[in-house]
């Protein structure tokens, strides 16, 4: 593939290099040094959050001796099981990111079950170190598995 990129506030045309290393799935662009952003639009057939998953600690939102797991820092699923006397308006999870957003990040998040499109509204508020899920005015259920599938978008 050759197609043309531009380096921001440069205009220098550079080139696109398809790394050989498909287990890592890793791209290069020549003469872009990695901490240089690209203008212009991007698309891909698809794209893959690699890396180590991010943390995840459970908040009173979603109960005592709940549990929760989580994909990596930009997309995945994250899976609360609720324990104990789930709290409305409280934080149900806090997503610690392994790698840090600039300035913040939007979260999408979307119930990935039958269980999380049934549960009460939650709210998912970014930072510069991850996302917190918060619990609206009425609590979860104690007992239930819910899964959501996210996507992180940092600026």
């Amino acid at each position: 593939m050759n197609t043309k990129l531009s380096q921001i506030n440069a205009g220098v045309p550079v080139q696109y290099v398809p790394s050989t290393d498909t287990a890592v799935g890793v791209r290069t662009v020549a003469g872009v040094a990695s901490d240089q952003l690209l203008s212009g639009i991007v698309s891909a057939a698809n794209m893959t959050a690699i890396g180590t998953a991010s943390t995840v600690a459970v908040g009173a939102g979603a109960g005592s001796g709940s549990t929760a797991t989580v994909g990596q820092d930009n997309a995945g699923v994250l899976t609360v099981t609720t324990a104990g006397t789930p709290a409305a308006s409280s934080t149900v999870v806090t997503v610690t990111a392994n790698i840090g957003f600039t300035n913040g990040c939007s979260v999408l998040l979307f119930p990935a079950n039958a269980a999380a499109l049934a549960a009460p509204a939650l709210s998912a508020t970014g930072s510069a170190t991850g996302w917190t899920v918060t619990s609206g005015t009425s609590a979860l259920t104690t007992g239930e598995t819910l899964e959501y599938n996210y996507v992180v978008i940092g600026y």
